[in-house]
């Protein structure tokens, strides 16, 4: 007599010699998409002193120069894995702005501020046992700091920063800044934005016309991939809830339960809710998409010395101050605070809590397990599958960017320098300070 009525075939060493087996049988596949080259643009060697890489947090004099042996010190570390040798590098507990070369004052700060340390440096060698590993993928060269398209991203990131106490809808309408127009026109006349630049490259061709023309201030925030060029330019899934209203809710005493009003004061502790009320549900508990959001009017690192301060690593965390009520998000200072603060693949995650929970608006595809008529997916291509896909995307991604050598200087490296280029003589000479002149 048998414990049980059925046995899973293949069970027991069946089923570990089958699954090694596919496991063997995937290998191949992985194998066939060779290795990932990304090319850096040379300027790391052909730039003796590495202003366009990125070394922020390591010591830099005080006409913004990175300490170049420092600099070194940190690549060959990275590059050879050696996390000793990173213990030594002069930053985060290593430094106390004692005013040497390698530890520079601080310069803006009224307090002994700490100083912060290099965020995950080593996660570009950590391999990837699911799906493409980061080194089997590749980018294009960085355009390089002397270019058009350089100049064209810097000069329209700063037309942008003048939008960032605005709303997105009055941006679009032109409507706010007072001043936006003069900027908006100028830029329309770079030669990377009205049409007639004349790419060299292939990737250079792709960047070019994945961005599209800029003709008015709605074109200010479009995104670079297909279909995000029109509509709102705010996502959908940023704001939107989900909606219960075919559930049954009652009072105590057996009355209809009334919903919420969709309006910014409502209290929101109502379990009945629709999609204008912007809850996204998450079990038996809720995700509001009303953020905590910084107050307007105040900027960070509008002189020399603050972005100095800021590029030596004083840790200038904790310094925000926020508006005392929670919104949804309506400029674009409010999304800087939120994407300063989320937890790296909480809006991926969000926005598949609302698919999954409306398959109204969002039906499957036929032949997945949830649209046959006597079986439903669950942990097998259901909702609890799908979930941890939706995260381990974005930590995938950030793995790629951080295997990437040479990594090129950031815009808050490069956004103080360049207004200030005049202030230091020969250094203007700098292909990435003549990018300037391009600028209408």
């Amino acid at each position: 007599m048998t414990r049980s009525i059925g046995i899973p075939r293949p069970d027991c060493g069946a089923r570990h010699a089958e699954a090694r087996a596919r496991g063997q049988a995937l290998d191949p596949l992985g194998a066939r998409r060779g290795a990932g080259l990304t090319e850096p643009n040379g300027e790391e060697t052909q730039m003796g002193d590495h202003a366009a890489n990125f070394h922020k947090s390591l010591p830099h004099d005080a006409n913004g120069a990175v300490h170049r042996p420092s600099y070194c010190a940190m690549v060959a570390a990275l590059t050879g894995q050696d996390a000793g040798a990173l213990e030594t590098l002069p930053v985060g507990r290593n430094r106390t702005a004692a005013g040497t070369e390698t530890d520079p004052p601080r310069y803006t700060a009224t307090v002994p501020l700490g100083f912060r340390k290099p965020t995950s440096p080593m996660t570009g060698h950590v391999f990837d046992t699911q799906g493409a590993d980061a080194g089997a993928l590749a980018i294009s060269a960085s355009p390089a700091l002397g270019s058009d398209e350089v100049a064209a991203e810097m000069a329209e990131l700063y037309v942008m920063a003048l939008c960032r106490d605005a709303t997105f809808a009055d941006i679009a309408q032109g409507a706010a800044p007072a001043n936006l127009g003069a900027p908006v026109g100028a830029l329309g006349g770079m030669s990377w934005f009205d049409g007639s630049f004349p790419p060299t490259t292939e990737a250079e061709r792709r960047r070019f016309e994945s961005r599209g023309l800029l003709n008015s201030a709605s074109d200010l925030f479009r995104g670079s991939t297909p279909g995000s060029k029109t509509g709102p330019w705010l996502s959908q899934f940023m704001l939107i809830g989900n909606t219960n209203t075919g559930f049954t809710f009652q009072r105590p005493n057996g009355t209809p339960a009334p919903g919420n009003s969709a309006q910014p004061s409502f209290p929101g502790i109502r379990s009945n809710i629709s999609i204008e009320d912007g809850f996204i549900l998450y079990g038996t508990q809720v995700i509001d998409q009303r953020s905590i959001v910084a107050i307007p009017g105040r900027d960070y690192m509008t002189n020399w010395a603050a972005w100095l301060d800021f590029q030596n690593g004083v840790d200038l965390n904790n310094f925000d101050i926020f508006m005392h009520h929670r919104r949804y998000l309506t400029t674009p200072r409010d999304i800087a605070t939120y994407v300063h603060h989320d937890a790296l693949y909480q809006a991926y995650l969000n926005a598949c809590l609302i698919i999954l929970a409306d398959g109204g608006n969002f039906p499957k595809a036929p032949g997945l397990p949830g649209t046959r008529r006597r079986r439903s997916g669950v942990q097998s291509e259901g909702p609890p599958g799908v979930r941890p896909v939706s995260a381990g995307a974005s930590t995938s991604s950030e793995r790629f960017r951080s295997s990437i050598p040479g990594e090129h200087i950031r815009a808050t490296g490069l956004g103080n320098p360049v207004p200030c280029s005049d202030r230091f003589g020969s250094r203007a000479n700098r292909p990435h300070r003549r990018s300037v002149s391009r600028v209408p």
